[in-house]
């Protein structure tokens, strides 16, 4: 049976990644005007910045989205048995 998925809620890391890869300067924290914000009750992520910028942060999102669209996942599993097992003849 396979575990119920649950979603990671990793918002604070998206914009730390958007803060310090999008105009590190233009964001409140660094002085400049921009803000970001995220609101857990519609999970949305509000952006106040210039239309150029606004721009920037969707084609990061969109490289994200793209990653994550090509993620794969491997799985492997590694049994050791004993040479007297392999040559064991096999039963039906």
């Amino acid at each position: 049976m396979r575990p119920s998925l649950v979603p990671i809620r990793r918002e604070g890391e998206l914009i730390k990644l958007l803060t310090t890869c999008v105009d590190p300067e233009s964001w409140s924290g660094k002085g400049g005007k921009a803000t970001i914000a995220y609101h857990s009750g519609c999970m949305t992520l509000a952006v106040h910045a210039t239309p150029a910028h606004q721009e920037r942060i969707a084609t990061v999102l969109a490289g994200l989205r793209r990653q994550l669209e090509t993620e794969v996942a491997v799985e492997m599993r590694i049994i050791t048995v004993s040479e007297a097992f392999c040559n064991e003849p096999a039963s039906s």
